[in-house]
Protein backbone atom coordinates (compact mmCIF):
# COMPACT_ATOMS: atom_id res chain seq x y z
CA UNK A 1 0.00 0.00 0.00
CA UNK A 2 0.81 3.74 -0.57
CA UNK A 3 2.69 5.63 1.99
CA UNK A 4 3.12 9.47 2.78
CA UNK A 5 5.70 11.63 4.65
CA UNK A 6 4.15 14.52 6.15
CA UNK A 7 5.33 17.80 7.94
CA UNK A 8 3.60 18.11 11.15
CA UNK A 9 5.35 20.28 12.64
CA UNK A 10 8.16 22.87 10.96
CA UNK A 11 8.07 26.40 13.64
CA UNK A 12 10.47 28.25 15.71
CA UNK A 13 11.64 31.27 16.68
CA UNK A 14 12.86 32.98 19.70
CA UNK A 15 11.73 34.50 22.99
CA UNK A 16 12.48 37.90 21.79
CA UNK A 17 9.66 40.92 22.49
CA UNK A 18 9.60 42.16 18.62
CA UNK A 19 9.88 38.96 16.53
CA UNK A 20 9.93 35.99 18.57
CA UNK A 21 7.31 33.07 18.97
CA UNK A 22 6.46 30.34 17.05
CA UNK A 23 6.18 30.75 13.34
CA UNK A 24 6.41 28.42 10.32
CA UNK A 25 4.47 25.66 8.37
CA UNK A 26 2.94 23.31 10.26
CA UNK A 27 -0.39 20.60 9.59
CA UNK A 28 -2.72 17.97 10.29
CA UNK A 29 -3.41 15.14 8.64
CA UNK A 30 -7.35 14.11 8.52
CA UNK A 31 -9.11 10.87 7.64
CA UNK A 32 -13.57 10.09 7.33
CA UNK A 33 -13.77 7.62 10.16
CA UNK A 34 -11.19 5.78 12.19
CA UNK A 35 -8.96 2.70 11.56
CA UNK A 36 -9.08 3.09 7.63
CA UNK A 37 -5.59 4.57 8.11
CA UNK A 38 -1.77 3.84 9.64
CA UNK A 39 0.00 6.39 11.21
CA UNK A 40 3.65 6.87 13.23
CA UNK A 41 5.97 9.37 14.01
CA UNK A 42 9.44 8.93 11.86
CA UNK A 43 11.08 11.61 12.78
CA UNK A 44 10.57 14.19 16.16
CA UNK A 45 13.51 17.25 17.07
CA UNK A 46 12.95 19.81 19.87
CA UNK A 47 16.07 21.90 19.46
CA UNK A 48 16.64 24.94 21.96
CA UNK A 49 19.42 27.13 22.63
CA UNK A 50 19.34 29.66 25.22
CA UNK A 51 21.18 33.35 25.92
CA UNK A 52 19.80 36.37 25.40
CA UNK A 53 17.79 35.49 22.52
CA UNK A 54 16.57 31.94 23.39
CA UNK A 55 16.25 29.98 20.14
CA UNK A 56 13.99 26.77 19.36
CA UNK A 57 12.89 24.85 16.73
CA UNK A 58 10.45 22.29 16.72
CA UNK A 59 10.45 19.29 13.99
CA UNK A 60 7.57 16.73 13.95
CA UNK A 61 7.26 13.78 10.95
CA UNK A 62 4.77 11.54 10.36
CA UNK A 63 4.27 8.13 8.10
CA UNK A 64 0.86 7.97 7.04
CA UNK A 65 -0.81 4.68 4.87
CA UNK A 66 -4.05 2.96 3.87
CA UNK A 67 -5.52 -0.19 5.25
CA UNK A 68 -7.76 -2.68 3.30
CA UNK A 69 -10.34 -1.20 4.61
CA UNK A 70 -9.89 2.42 3.27
CA UNK A 71 -12.96 2.76 0.50
CA UNK A 72 -12.03 5.27 -2.17
CA UNK A 73 -15.25 6.17 -3.29
CA UNK A 74 -16.30 7.15 0.05
CA UNK A 75 -13.36 7.98 2.36
CA UNK A 76 -10.86 10.33 2.41
CA UNK A 77 -7.07 11.25 3.80
CA UNK A 78 -6.06 14.17 3.48
CA UNK A 79 -3.67 17.09 4.96
CA UNK A 80 -4.27 20.64 5.83
CA UNK A 81 -1.36 22.14 5.39
CA UNK A 82 -1.56 25.59 7.32
CA UNK A 83 1.11 28.60 8.65
CA UNK A 84 1.51 30.16 11.57
CA UNK A 85 2.79 34.35 10.00
CA UNK A 86 5.13 35.82 12.41
CA UNK A 87 3.17 39.52 12.93
CA UNK A 88 6.13 41.30 12.80
CA UNK A 89 7.79 40.47 9.55
CA UNK A 90 5.98 41.82 6.41
CA UNK A 91 5.20 38.87 3.72
CA UNK A 92 4.93 35.95 6.40
CA UNK A 93 3.55 33.59 4.82
CA UNK A 94 -0.38 32.41 5.47
CA UNK A 95 -1.15 30.89 2.94
CA UNK A 96 -3.08 27.49 3.92
CA UNK A 97 -4.73 24.64 1.69
CA UNK A 98 -5.67 21.00 1.93
CA UNK A 99 -4.01 18.05 -0.12
CA UNK A 100 -5.97 15.03 -0.94
CA UNK A 101 -3.94 12.46 -0.81
CA UNK A 102 -6.44 9.21 -1.29
CA UNK A 103 -9.96 8.82 -2.02
CA UNK A 104 -12.94 11.35 -2.03
CA UNK A 105 -12.19 15.10 -1.42
CA UNK A 106 -15.09 16.50 1.24
CA UNK A 107 -16.89 19.46 0.30
CA UNK A 108 -15.29 21.16 3.55
CA UNK A 109 -12.31 20.72 2.26
CA UNK A 110 -12.41 22.15 -1.27
CA UNK A 111 -14.24 25.33 -0.45
CA UNK A 112 -11.10 27.07 0.49
CA UNK A 113 -9.65 26.60 -3.08
CA UNK A 114 -13.32 26.93 -4.96
CA UNK A 115 -14.09 30.17 -3.21
CA UNK A 116 -10.34 31.60 -4.05
CA UNK A 117 -11.28 30.71 -7.84
CA UNK A 118 -14.84 32.40 -8.07
CA UNK A 119 -13.23 35.51 -6.13
CA UNK A 120 -10.89 35.67 -8.77
CA UNK A 121 -13.70 35.13 -11.43
CA UNK A 122 -15.77 37.27 -9.99
CA UNK A 123 -14.05 40.32 -8.63
CA UNK A 124 -13.88 42.62 -12.16
CA UNK A 125 -17.74 41.73 -12.32
CA UNK A 126 -18.87 43.10 -8.54
CA UNK A 127 -16.36 45.94 -9.78
CA UNK A 128 -17.95 46.94 -12.60
CA UNK A 129 -21.50 47.17 -10.65
CA UNK A 130 -19.86 49.57 -7.95
CA UNK A 131 -18.65 51.43 -10.28
CA UNK A 132 -21.94 52.58 -11.88
CA UNK A 133 -22.98 54.04 -8.87
CA UNK A 134 -19.27 55.23 -7.39
CA UNK A 135 -17.41 55.57 -10.60
CA UNK A 136 -14.30 57.64 -9.01
CA UNK A 137 -13.93 55.79 -5.21
CA UNK A 138 -13.88 52.47 -7.73
CA UNK A 139 -11.76 53.39 -10.23
CA UNK A 140 -8.98 55.08 -7.35
CA UNK A 141 -9.63 51.37 -5.89
CA UNK A 142 -8.52 49.20 -9.02
CA UNK A 143 -5.42 51.51 -9.41
CA UNK A 144 -3.96 51.09 -6.39
CA UNK A 145 -1.42 47.99 -5.97
CA UNK A 146 -0.29 48.25 -2.83
CA UNK A 147 -2.23 45.76 -0.20
CA UNK A 148 -2.75 47.87 2.27
CA UNK A 149 -4.16 50.94 0.11
CA UNK A 150 -6.22 48.70 -1.58
CA UNK A 151 -7.78 47.93 1.28
CA UNK A 152 -8.40 51.14 2.46
CA UNK A 153 -9.58 52.04 -1.20
CA UNK A 154 -12.12 49.35 -1.03
CA UNK A 155 -13.11 50.35 2.58
CA UNK A 156 -13.84 53.72 1.35
CA UNK A 157 -16.37 52.57 -1.41
CA UNK A 158 -18.35 50.61 1.46
CA UNK A 159 -18.12 53.74 3.58
CA UNK A 160 -19.98 55.84 0.54
CA UNK A 161 -22.12 52.83 -0.02
CA UNK A 162 -23.40 52.73 3.63
CA UNK A 163 -22.17 49.04 3.98
CA UNK A 164 -20.30 47.80 6.68
CA UNK A 165 -16.60 47.13 5.72
CA UNK A 166 -16.02 43.57 4.41
CA UNK A 167 -13.16 41.42 5.88
CA UNK A 168 -9.48 42.14 5.05
CA UNK A 169 -6.81 39.73 5.46
CA UNK A 170 -5.36 37.22 2.85
CA UNK A 171 -4.98 37.95 -0.54
CA UNK A 172 -8.47 36.31 -1.39
CA UNK A 173 -9.99 38.06 1.44
CA UNK A 174 -9.06 41.52 -0.41
CA UNK A 175 -10.15 40.44 -3.79
CA UNK A 176 -13.23 39.52 -2.42
CA UNK A 177 -13.71 43.03 -0.71
CA UNK A 178 -16.27 44.50 -3.81
CA UNK A 179 -17.57 41.20 -4.14
CA UNK A 180 -19.01 41.82 -0.70
CA UNK A 181 -19.67 44.87 -0.60
CA UNK A 182 -21.59 44.49 -4.22
CA UNK A 183 -23.32 41.29 -2.81
CA UNK A 184 -24.81 43.91 0.27
CA UNK A 185 -26.33 46.40 -2.40
CA UNK A 186 -28.62 43.78 -4.35
CA UNK A 187 -25.69 42.60 -6.73
CA UNK A 188 -26.12 38.94 -7.98
CA UNK A 189 -23.23 37.48 -9.18
CA UNK A 190 -24.00 35.32 -12.74
CA UNK A 191 -22.15 32.52 -11.41
CA UNK A 192 -23.57 31.31 -7.43
CA UNK A 193 -20.29 31.12 -4.93
CA UNK A 194 -19.31 27.52 -4.15
CA UNK A 195 -21.42 26.04 -1.00
CA UNK A 196 -19.73 26.60 2.44
CA UNK A 197 -19.38 23.48 4.69
CA UNK A 198 -18.95 24.13 8.60
CA UNK A 199 -15.51 21.80 9.15
CA UNK A 200 -16.54 21.33 12.34
CA UNK A 201 -19.60 19.66 11.90
CA UNK A 202 -18.56 17.31 8.81
CA UNK A 203 -17.83 13.62 9.62
CA UNK A 204 -13.66 13.47 9.79
CA UNK A 205 -11.22 11.78 12.27
CA UNK A 206 -7.87 13.65 13.30
CA UNK A 207 -5.15 11.39 12.64
CA UNK A 208 -2.03 13.52 13.58
CA UNK A 209 -1.08 17.52 14.36
CA UNK A 210 2.09 19.14 15.58
CA UNK A 211 1.42 16.80 18.83
CA UNK A 212 1.81 13.74 16.91
CA UNK A 213 -0.25 10.52 15.99
CA UNK A 214 -3.48 10.56 17.59
CA UNK A 215 -3.64 6.62 18.50
CA UNK A 216 -7.39 6.90 18.52
CA UNK A 217 -8.10 7.69 14.79
CA UNK A 218 -5.47 5.14 13.47
CA UNK A 219 -5.80 1.02 13.14
CA UNK A 220 -4.10 -1.58 15.25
Amino acid sequence: MEKWTITVEDRGGHDGAATGGHYGRWARVWASRPGIVTARVVEENHRYQPGRLAYHHDKVVVEVGLTPEFDQQRDFLLVEHKASPNPFIGGSSRREEYELLAGKMPAWASFPKAWAEWVREMHLEAARFLADRFPDEVDYALRKSSKTRIIGAWREVARVAGVEPPPSGSWTAVLAMPVRIARKMGWRPPVPPPRWEDPKSAARILVADPRGVREEAVAA
